[in-house]
């Protein structure tokens, strides 16, 4: 038996550099992915099983059950091995699974189910990453923010989301654009040290600012009815916390122009968006905001809000610098996000058990 490493720029030029040397009947051994001189590559490690050239005809017939046990272990293997790591290596071989892959991008329940009975339907024999991002691109390429930002906007979201930071950010942006005159308002008098961290952006971003309770709103609005933008900081709380309903209803009451923007961090777990957004789902939104996506691994937790929730994804933020780090956000963008880091995770798919389990547990409940 003789094995060699192939490279290439895709899997699939490493795999026609095999077939070259090998041919047909080689065996695939490995395939990952590498890093040389700077360049990532792909790497085949293959084998070939060369014949016994000219033996006795006695050592021929003493070696031939041997050699049958041989190759039908090489056969066996060669099929298992294939069988892991052949989405990427062509279409001609059975693909890896859908669910996996969804369950290794960090998706929901309800997303692994939805697009993997989709897959199987309309999948047509596509190799499960090329189909995904196939598909992902006509559901979200032509997604596009809010057409206007609301002149009274108060964010909301779960604790650690980065409403603060994000009001700062677009605060300094709004601001530096013709002199627009704002106002920021915090309502966060539950966490140490966050009125003065606001004030602190206020004060840097040349707009004022005003600490408050929820129900002096309705005042503080009236009396800065020249701004051209005020920016409303709400505290984070569990959603099993009982202040939070009535936090929500003093910002929301009654005929206040008040629209909210959701503020989801991209590190959030699979199933806590769904929990999240029964929670936030009456409230008047005026769109979403992804944050923390410079750190997140993966990005699949993005896909319940974006394929179910009917709303727009307004902004992207990438990091803490203000106002550097926030993007607007578009369709392009956001199916870059998601399937960034897929083809790496396509080659690592091979277990299935973990994504059959939670999906069975998903429809039992549904």
């Amino acid at each position: 038996m003789k094995i060699k490493k192939f490279y290439g720029k895709t899997t699939s030029e490493a795999l026609q550099a095999v077939k070259e040397a090998f041919g047909e009947e080689a065996v695939i051994l490995t395939t990952r992915r590498i890093r040389r001189d700077g360049k990532y590559l792909y790497e085949v490690s293959a084998a070939m099983d060369f014949e016994p050239q000219g033996p006795a005809p006695s050592e021929r017939n003493n070696s031939v059950p041997q050699l049958e046990g041989v190759q039908a272990e090489l056969a066996s293997l060669k099929g298992l091995v294939e069988r892991l790591a052949t989405h990427l290596l062509g279409p001609e071989v059975e693909d890896a699974s859908l669910k996996e892959l969804l369950y290794r991008l960090g998706a929901s329940p309800r997303v692994i189910s939805e697009l993997s009975a989709s897959y199987g339907l309309d999948g047509g024999g596509r190799p499960p990453a090329v189909w995904l991002k196939l598909e992902l691109s006509r559901r979200l390429s032509h997604l596009q923010p809010a057409e206007r930002f609301p002149r009274y906007s108060a964010f909301v979201g779960p604790s650690g989301a980065g409403k603060t930071t994000t009001v700062a950010k677009l605060a300094a942006r709004f601001a530096r654009r013709a002199g627009r005159r704002g106002l920021l308002v915090s309502l966060d008098d539950y966490r140490l040290g966050a009125h003065e961290q606001l004030a602190r952006f206020a004060r840097l971003a040349e707009v004022d600012f005003v600490a408050a309770r929820p129900e002096a709103l309705g005042e503080i609005l009236r009396e800065n009815a020249d701004k051209d933008f005020v920016m409303i900081d709400t505290p984070g709380f569990s959603l099993e916390d009982e202040r939070y309903p009535d936090l929500l209803h003093g910002i929301f009451q009654g005929d206040l122009p008040v629209r909210a923007h959701l503020v989801l961090p991209a590190t959030a777990g699979a199933g806590f968006y769904s929990r999240l957004w029964r929670f936030y789902q009456d409230l008047p939104l005026c769109g979403l905001i992804f944050t923390k996506t410079d750190e997140a691994e993966t990005f699949g937790v993005l896909l319940e809000p974006l394929l179910f929730w009917n709303q727009p994804v307004n902004f992207i933020t990438t990091g803490q610098r203000i106002p550097e780090d926030i993007q607007v956000a578009s369709g392009r963008r956001l199916l870059a996000l998601v399937c960034r880091h897929l083809d790496e995770l396509a080659l690592e798919v091979g277990n299935h058990e973990s994504a059959d389990r939670i999906l069975a547990t998903y429809e039992t409940a549904h």
